[in-house]
């Protein structure tokens, strides 16, 4: 009689899978490896010599920013910010370079748009190569008059946040949060750019108070047109005007000044619940927004603080806009501002004022003539 030693059906089935598991494995190795590099590749530094330009991404009065992408690796794009000297003065020169040098500066956080390089050219121009964020400005996400889902504004602003609060901890203050300088890549990461208005605020444990008054009016603090102000709490405002503008598509006023109907509304509480956009937003919205758009700064809210907020730690997924979208009558648009940021509004905007330091501890000031701070210049 023949014997026929046959492997049992399960063991062959054991077998069976996992064989196909280890390919699996192997297989998801690989894919994990290709995308790693093509990531390491994206990451890698351009060789500047080997860009294309490819289209116009943006224009302003002193000049322009295109996309450009290696002429081998497609893949591999960036931003470049190109400025004409033409008809600057040495003064402005050192300002455009200082912004390089912040921007470099703060380079390893999620929330920043990252440096590359800079160069000159003859000159005539500065470039500055920047990370190329794909999805755009957050401006043109905010629809006008309804805003964005409350559970990508809740989002944006945390990450909003997140980057601000990594400035500050480098003594960074922006000056010039708005959508328009709040960047996104394919992923919805967001990115804080333009460091045109920034400044140095803070060094080895010194504060300084800051004078210039710049930036965007509908998004400025109040105390920025007033006199001396600190570098924290303005950013800390403006972020919470992008906040409104995320969650009803509109402005709450053209400037915070008490000229302007809606901000003297605002500050005199005269009915201002009632008013647009305040009398579109629920309860836990409008407590967050008191604590950041607080006159006094000293109980305005901290990044700390704002972090904690119910608001920020709620769950807004089962939100929508629908009820929002039933307003007839439009509000104050969200508008894009000049890119000539420090504009005058009778004077009060003045691109030329001096720096005046007041150190918050005695003997503390930091060095003048320290090549590695260039804010501490004449027009901070």
């Amino acid at each position: 009689m023949n014997v026929i030693d046959e492997e049992p059906s399960s063991r062959r089935e054991i077998c069976v899978t996992g064989q196909r598991k280890i390919l699996k494995a192997a297989r998801s190795k690989q894919c994990l490896e290709k995308v790693q590099q093509k990531q390491s590749q994206r990451n890698a530094a351009p060789q500047l010599d080997q860009l294309e330009v490819i289209r116009v991404l943006g224009e302003g009065t002193f000049g322009e920013v295109v996309l450009a992408v290696d002429r081998n690796d497609p893949s591999i794009a960036v931003a470049v910010k190109r400025i004409s000297l033409r008809g600057m003065d040495n003064e402005a020169v050192k300002q455009v370079k200082k912004e390089a040098l912040l921007q470099r500066a703060v380079n390893k956080h999620k929330n920043i748009l990252k440096y590359i390089s800079m160069r000159t050219v003859g000159n005539e121009m500065i470039e500055f190569y920047l990370e190329y964020a794909g999805g755009g400005e957050l401006f043109d996400q905010i629809e006008p008059d309804v805003g964005i889902e409350p559970v990508r504004a809740q989002d944006y602003f945390r990450q909003i946040l997140d980057g601000l609060q990594y400035l500050h901890s480098n003594g960074i203050a922006h000056r010039d949060i708005k959508p328009e300088n709040l960047l996104l890549d394919e992923n919805n990461v967001l990115k804080i750019s333009d460091f045109g208005m920034a400044t140095i605020f803070k060094h080895n444990g010194s504060e300084r108070l800051l004078t210039t008054k710049c930036g965007t009016l509908p998004y400025a603090a109040p105390e920025v047109l007033d006199g001396d102000y600190r570098g924290e709490p303005v950013d800390i405002w403006s972020a919470g005007v992008v906040l409104v503008t995320m969650l009803v598509g509109e402005l709450p006023w053209d400037a915070p000044v008490l000229e302007c109907e809606q901000y003297a509304a605002y500050v005199k509480r005269d009915g201002d619940l009632v008013r647009r956009p305040w009398c579109r937003m629920d309860n836990t919205e409008l407590s967050l927004l008191k604590l950041i758009l607080c006159e006094d700064i000293a109980k305005r809210g901290t990044i700390n603080r704002i972090n904690n907020h119910p608001w920020c730690l709620a769950d807004l997924s089962d939100q929508d806009l629908q009820e929002r979208r039933k307003i007839s009558e439009p509000g104050i648009p969200i508008r894009k501002t000049p890119n000539a940021k420090k504009v005058k509004l009778e004077d009060v905007f003045a691109a030329t004022q001096p720096a005046k330091f007041h150190s918050l501890k005695p003997d503390a000031r930091p060095p003048l003539n320290s090549i590695s701070q260039p804010a501490y210049s004449k027009n901070p």
